[in-house]
């Protein structure tokens, strides 16, 4: 699905969210022989995220640490020198130059990451909230924009911005796991400094390439920030452990939907096995390749054969609709698992979405008011169509007002409308 705002948080660290694994799904895997299509068989529990339990009232506190002294300039400096060296080793790149880190206290960081929250994103969240809506991934009178809003402040640890070379970190002294977070986005700052990070060309396409791309670029930083991890003492694992068991405990998640863990997570889970397989495939010649020319659609982050080969996705003309426009894009193999996922179960969402060919959606709002989405979707095989077709007509049947039809050409068409109550606030049409 292509959510324009899910650029903003592209290159964060998601932390938490797990409430006692790595913080943004390194899933604890030590099978060094995954084979091209590996990703289908991650075990069902290790599929997503769990959100952590806000603390009650007069529940036990978080486990503590003892806390180190507080660090200064030149003893950050020292640090990100040391870390820098192990990130090259790893990437097997060096840096063009020196990468500046500012390590700030919870409050200043989490003011610091609210002021990229502007009117833009807000309207970009009002028009999805009413996508999600239609479709049924998010619960009538979710509030999305106050939802992203609250994982901007509570639920980022750092961030590296490739348009102004800033990397900022939350927490104010050297712990692992700040360490941590700092190789995470040093890895970002590394191959922006070889690769170009920054592509507005790619938030202006209507097809999957921002996403994707996204998928590698996270993906490699997991990667290398894993291999430091294991680099670590007992005793410093031990405090990197109890750090972020801390800060997930302390989250308030009460009102996050589910969904926006999953969309969130997906770059971090899919991407590391994505760039795990290129690695065996082709080493650092082919990870760096897939910088230069990423892959185009999820499938290919999905399914590694489908990138070998470079399988383009097939042209779905845009769906008819009556009202008016407010988005129009491609949707995806990955938003196809997302959105089935909400309501059936995970082996089903992806069985079901595996095969996709291609498709288009429509989101607009009839003369009624509220809001439709309209997707037409054609798969690689009749038999793939059929799987989608009886997952997608037992989903439909729990919603208010959707259909499945069959349109010809090889295409499905599935529509669902929910009314003006339920559609959330307006969002301008295109």
């Amino acid at each position: 699905m292509r959510l324009r705002w899910a650029a903003l948080v592209a290159i964060v660290v998601l932390a938490g969210l797990l409430g006692g694994g790595v913080a943004y799904l390194v899933l604890d895997r030590t099978d060094d022989t995954l084979a091209a299509d590996d990703i289908e068989d991650v075990p069902e529990e290790s599929a997503g995220p769990t959100p952590p339990t806000p603390t009650e009232p007069g529940a036990p506190s978080p486990p503590t640490a003892t806390p180190p002294s507080p660090i200064d300039e030149a003893a950050i400096r020292a640090e990100v020198e040391e870390l820098s060296r192990f990130v090259e080793a790893a990437r097997g790149l060096e840096f063009q130059e020196p990468v500046d880190v500012e390590i700030l206290p919870d409050d200043a960081f989490a003011a610091r990451v609210l002021e990229e929250f502007d009117e833009e994103v807000a309207e970009e969240l009002a028009l999805t909230e009413r996508i999600f809506g239609a479709l049924g991934m998010i619960e009538p009178g979710t509030d999305l924009v106050r939802a992203v809003e609250q994982l901007y402040g509570e639920g980022i640890l750092g961030f590296y911005d490739p348009e102004t070379g800033e990397l900022v970190v939350r927490g104010g002294e050297l712990t692992p796991y700040v360490r941590q977070t700092i190789v995470h986005e040093l890895v970002h700052a590394l191959d922006d400094q070889w690769f170009e990070l920054h592509r507005p060309e790619y938030d202006d396409r209507d097809d999957e390439i921002a996403e994707a791309f996204l998928s590698v670029v996270e993906g490699n930083a997991v990667i290398i920030e894993q291999q430091w991890i294991d680099t670590l003492s007992d005793e410093e694992r031990r405090q990197r452990d109890l750090e972020e068991a801390r800060f997930a405990m302390n989250m308030d998640v009460s009102n996050v939907p589910p969904i926006l863990f999953d969309i969130l997570i997906a770059p971090y889970e899919q991407g590391e096995l994505f760039v795990q397989q290129l690695l065996r495939f082709g080493g650092q010649d082919a990870l760096d390749e897939a910088f230069r020319e990423p892959p185009d659609t999820t499938e290919q982050i999905l399914h590694f054969d489908k990138f070998l080969v470079r399988e383009p996705r097939i042209e779905v003309d845009v769906p008819p609709y009556d009202g008016e426009l407010l988005d129009d894009a491609v949707f995806g193999e990955r938003a196809w698992r997302l959105m089935l996922g909400t309501r059936r179960s995970a082996a089903e969402a992806r069985s079901a979405a595996s095969g996709w060919g291609g498709d288009w959606y429509v989101a607009y709002e009839p003369e009624d008011g509220g809001t439709c989405v309209r997707i037409d979707v054609t798969m690689d095989t009749p038999a793939d169509l059929a799987e989608l077709g009886s997952s997608l007509q037992r989903y439909a049947e729990e919603l208010p007002d959707a259909t499945v039809e069959d349109v010809g050409r090889g295409l499905l068409r599935f529509t669902s409308c929910v009314d003006a109550e339920a559609s959330g606030g307006s969002a301008s049409p295109l």
